[in-house]
């Protein structure tokens, strides 16, 4: 049991854990969303890639994309929190998923990450359900997965619309 004693400036009352007592915080601190997500075998830049894809979709869209059967359980994960982030507007939750992939503002990476969501707006939604499509083609050809791309991710073909791959 914890020793108690007066708090400063005559503000309650301190627990000060002793050497031997149970654990204040038994079970630690809780995993971060990526830790999580590497547990079930995913690379980061998997995490990446579907976080950066997801992102631009709308509630409904992500919804959509979380009851599909065939949906991979990082874009399940990944599709939750979004969902969930909008309807609390919990900026903080989506903040953290921006920076996870384009990094904070005023870094180097805001170029090249500026480039990257505005090549995501600009995608019709049949584009935006065929990067999907490829995420969960790349992820039943993992290695671990039974398939035999060796872990390779390479985009599709756009040639109808004319736009560059954007590996």
């Amino acid at each position: 049991m914890p020793k108690q004693i007066a708090g400063a400036h005559g503000r309650g009352t301190l627990n000060m854990w002793e050497k031997g007592d149970p654990s204040p915080n038994p079970y630690g601190r809780p995993k971060k969303f990526v830790s999580t997500l590497r547990g079930y075998g995913y690379k980061v830049s998997e995490i990446n890639d579907t976080i950066q894809a997801l992102i631009a979709f709308t509630c409904e869209d992500l919804e959509e994309i979380n009851d599909h059967p065939e949906t991979t359980v990082l874009e399940k994960i990944v599709c939750k929190a979004l969902i969930k982030a909008a309807k609390k507007g919990n900026l903080g939750t989506i903040e953290t998923l921006l920076t996870r992939v384009f990094g904070r503002p005023g870094e180097s990476k805001e170029d090249a990450s500026n480039a990257k969501l505005d090549e995501l707006r600009n995608l019709t939604r049949e584009e935006r359900f065929a990067r999907i499509r490829f995420l969960i083609d790349s992820a039943e050809n993992r290695p671990d997965a039974g398939g035999d791309a060796g872990g390779a991710i390479v985009p599709p073909d756009d040639t109808e619309s004319g736009k560059p791959n954007a590996a």
